[in-house]
Order: C-alpha cells, then structure tokens, then sequence
C-alpha cells in the first residue's frame, strides 16, 4: 500500500474531514476546556476550604490520572495545595488528607472524622438495605469490632494452628498432582493463580469451620473488590455485579451456618471458629439483632482472607526478584528448622499421642513466627511500608478545622464540612525521605537492626512512622492473627518448594517493575482500588515449582 506524500497529507486530511470541521474544531476544544473547568470547581470560592485538584474531564474527573500512577499525581498536587486538598474522581469529591500529622490528627477524632456513615451507605448500596435496617446494622457492626478485638487476644493461637493444617494439606494436594516429568523438571504455574484459592480455602476453614463459601464468585482480587466503586459513585450495580452477588450469597450462607452453630452445646466454647464465637458472643449481647443481620458483618471480615492472599504474593514476587533474597530466605528458614528441631525432637499431637516434631509444628509456635525469622520480619515490614495503601475512608461528621500546615504556614488549617468524604492517605508517610533512606527502593534488609544492636533484632526505630493496620480506635481487629498467617503461607511454600522466575502476565507482562538490586521484574502495583490496604497487582508471576526433597 502506498502511503501519500507529505504535499498530499492536507488534501488526503480534507477528503476526510470537511473544511468547516478543522475550522471548528479549536474552538470546540478551547469550549470542552472552558465547560470542564466550569463544572470541576477547581477554584473554590470559600476562604479556607480546600483546594480542588484540576481535571479535565466532568463526572470522570481524575479517574484516569489516579488510575495511571496514583503517587506522582497525588504527590504533585500535595507540593502544589498542601497536604489536604480535593479530588473528583467519578462523580464523587474526595478530600485528601496525605501527610502523617493530619491523618493522625483525623485518627484520634473517631467522633469528628468517623468510618460509620462509610459502612452505612456501603450497607445500604451492597444489600439494599433501608435506611432503619442500615443504622441498626451499622451499631451492630461497631459491636462486632469491639468483640473482634478482644476475642482476637484469645483466638489467635487456635485460629492460626487450624490455618496451617489446612494450607499445609492444600499445598501436599498440589504437589501430589504433579506428573512424573514435574516432579523431575519443575510445574511452571501462576503464583497468584495457584495459591490464593488456597489461602481462601484456609482463612475459611479456620475462620468459619467450612470449605470456602464464596468460591463460586471470588476467583481473584478484583472479584472481592469490584463492589466499592458502588458506595461512593452511584454506578449501577450491575456494572460490579460479581462483588455485590457474591456478599449476597456468602450472607446466605452464614446465616444458615449461624442457626446451626447456636444449635451446639457451647457456641462461645474455645473450640468455635473464631467468626462463629465472634458472632455468637454479638448476638448474646444484641439479643434483639435478627440473625441475617449478623451473618452480614461476615463480609467486612472475608476481605482479610484476600489480604493474607495479596501479603504473601508481594512477599514471594521480592523474594524471587532480588537477586539471592530467595536463597537467603531458604538458608535462614532451614537454619532455624534445623535448631527447632533438635531442641524439640518430639511434640504431642490433639489427641495427646507423642509424635516426631514436623515443620508445620514449627509454625504454630507463635514466638518463634515472631521473633524467629529477622531476614522475613524485615521482608514483611518492608513489603507493608512498599505496597501498603494505607487508604482509610472516613466522613465529616461535623464542621471541623483540619491541621493542614506547609512551609510557609505552618498553623494553616482548613474547613471540612460534615458530610464530606475523606481519605486519609498514609502512604506518603511511608515513602518519607527525611525517614527512609531511598524511599522509593524495596531494600529486604531497611527493618533489620543496625547501630550496635543484638544482631537479627528487628529495629523498631521507625515504627512511629509506619501504622500499616490504622491507629486509634478503628485499628484493624485482626492485624496479629493476619501477621502470623502471612508468615506462615510464606514459610510453607519457601520449605516445600524452590523457586525458578519464569515470567510475568497480564498488564505487567509489558509494563513490570524492576528496581534497586532486583534481577527480575516483578507485577506493576495497582494502588486506585478501594476496599484493600495493600496494592494490587497488574497480572501475575509465572514461576517455575520445584518440589524440594531434601525436606
């Protein structure tokens, strides 16, 4: 085909479009310019409130520009408003609260800047709920954290020996299906593919004392999350119809679980899966809660179990593509195996039976998942503080004066007016320069002690500046239980398996990250999604398993 000369690409232009169009055309575009500044409000008129980040497109908004590289475009408005300032993103207007002292600030005001008008309108917007049934539920939520938070002192250590017993039995089932030609030469499979269906599977059993109720709907991340769009936008729920149907059915499914496990002897007894005496314990103090009611505060807890699934995936994806933090993880694991082993040769199993010691054993000894391994711990806080959101949804519920200072005001504050969406933005915090040295590089060793202390001690020096599982009195419930499990899907697949890169899908396929010290790339991170702490990833790693036979 014969292409037309640079003197013909005029004509050709006009065959195709009519003189009075390019003649139009600057002005339809200087007009689409005009009207999308009119209706975005990027310049408010009301002293002291704040700014609004520019965008060019009504309803959209800067959807697209979050979506893109959600860092840069909020970093770029926080050096030009301050660290509060406004965005549109799909019909809604956001404040964003992105520097440490603000957020703190917002934290320690549960009264002020409350999470319980989020839950409402998401309880409203997922299950149709009236406005009464919304409000009753919203107040059986607050009791069901209360609880979580204290049942989570007592019911971590059976929670997290149930979790092991049944990832460990799923990853044997995994590698009992290899064929001869795997066993020999590797199975290259998706890491994210394989492993999350089976941390639901464990967080299910071990939480709820049953197989995975939502398996039929939830395949990935994007299934559990694809229903917040729906709280803040308006859109139609069929656009999100995985999400929503699938809080529908696990909702079903609890309650007719909940009748049942009333029906036992002891439904508190120390024996219940944690969610069961959880809710048990609720309805025993809100006698006069309908049981549907409570199956539905479920929901809000599943999305743990996704969590666990996206921790250990991160943490994987460093360990494979830094070069040699893999075998550093392995030696270091084996080591502590080997020493664990000799000082308990022997354990007594549930029926009281003495058996050898197995790895597994291992890992529902609580303080040694704590303070036994410093080089994960150090992965661990590091992949919390690298691929951490920390993106907590609040409301206004009254005017308030935010304390939003910059370098030439350092007493600034600005108005929030009740009713006002907030997002409190601790990521930036976490990627401080004047705190972390090359905020922007995964390092696997930032966590680890230095400056003359017990070598493989955990440096806590920084924990001011990190809060990965909120503060106050919305802190996440379930933070140590989830640690522990992180932990041991990590430790499990490091001990059953050696590891081999074999490459990346999906969006990252062509646009994967590889930074400081890491000799493959990993999964680009997806940080404009809602409803997670961690970032998502754009596709999966492909990698090649190795069953380990000296083990």
């Amino acid at each position: 085909m014969l292409l037309p000369s640079p003197a013909a690409l005029p004509e050709a232009a006009n065959s195709f479009f009519p003189s009075w169009y390019a003649k139009a055309l600057p002005v339809l575009v200087i007009s689409y310019i005009a009207f999308s500044k009119l209706f975005s409000s990027n310049n408010p008129k009301e002293p002291g409130r704040p700014p609004v980040a520019p965008s060019l497109i009504p309803w959209l908004g800067s959807a697209l520009s979050m979506g893109l590289d959600t860092d840069s475009f909020l970093l770029k408005n926080a050096r030009r408003f301050g660290p509060a300032f406004f965005v549109d993103v799909i019909g809604v207007r956001f404040l964003y609260v992105v520097a440490r002292d603000p957020v703190k600030w917002a934290l320690k005001r549960p009264k002020d800047v409350s999470i319980r008008n989020v839950e409402y309108d998401s309880l409203q917007a997922i299950f149709d709920l009236s406005e009464e049934a919304a409000a009753t539920e919203t107040s059986t939520a607050i009791a069901f954290k209360t609880l979580s938070r204290d049942c989570a002192k007592w019911g971590v250590q059976p929670t997290v020996m149930a979790f092991n017993s049944v990832f460990r039995r799923a990853v044997e089932e995994f590698k009992d299906k290899f064929t001869v030609e795997e066993r020999r030469s590797g199975k290259v499979a998706g890491l994210d593919h394989i492993f999350l269906p089976l941390i639901y599977r464990a967080f299910s059993q071990s939480s709820l004392g049953m197989s995975y109720p939502g398996e039929s709907h939830w395949k990935d991340h994007n299934d559990f999350h694809d229903a917040f769009p729906v709280l803040f936008s308006g859109l139609p729920k069929s656009w999100v119809s995985t999400g929503v149907k699938a809080r529908k059915h696990l909702s079903s499914i609890i309650h007719k679980l909940l009748i049942d496990h009333l029906e036992t002897p002891d439904p508190e007894s120390d024996s219940s899966p944690i969610f069961m005496k959880i809710l048990a314990k609720v309805l025993n103090q809100l006698p006069d809660m309908a049981m549907e009611d409570a199956a539905k505060m479920v929901n809000l807890y599943m999305f743990a179990g996704d969590n666990v699934g996206l921790a250990a995936f991160w943490i994987m994806s460093h360990a494979v593509g830094h070069a040699g933090l893999y075998k550093r993880l392995k030696d270091e694991v084996d080591g502590i195996w080997r020493e664990y082993r000799i000082n308990k040769p022997t354990t007594v199993d549930s029926d009281g039976n003495e058996k050898k010691t197995e790895f597994y054993d291992m890992l529902n000894d609580l303080e040694i998942l704590d303070k036994a391994f410093p080089l994960l711990n150090s992965v661990f806080k590091e992949m919390l503080r690298f691929h951490g959101k920390q993106m907590f949804v609040r409301r206004a519920e009254s005017d308030v004066l935010l304390p939003a200072p910059t370098d030439e005001d350092p007493d600034r504050k600005v108005l929030v007016k009740k009713g006002e969406n907030i997002i409190l933005y601790m990521r930036f915090t976490h990627h401080d320069e004047n705190v972390f040295k090359d905020p922007h590089t995964f390092i696997p060793e930032r966590f680890l002690a230095t400056g003359g202390k017990d070598a493989g001690e955990i440096d806590e020096s920084k924990s001011g500046f990190m809060i990965p599982f909120g503060f106050g009195t919305t802190v996440c419930p379930g933070r140590y239980l989830a640690s522990f499990e992180i932990k041991t899907v990590v430790l499990t697949l490091i001990h059953a398996f050696d590891l081999e890169y074999v490459g990346l899908t999906g969006l990252s396929r062509f646009l994967g990250f590889q930074g400081h010290n890491m000799d493959k790339p990993i999964c680009r991170q997806n940080l404009a999604t809602f409803g997670t702490p961690l970032s998502m990833p754009f596709g999966d790693m492909k990698l090649r398993f190795n069953v380990r036979e000296d083990y």
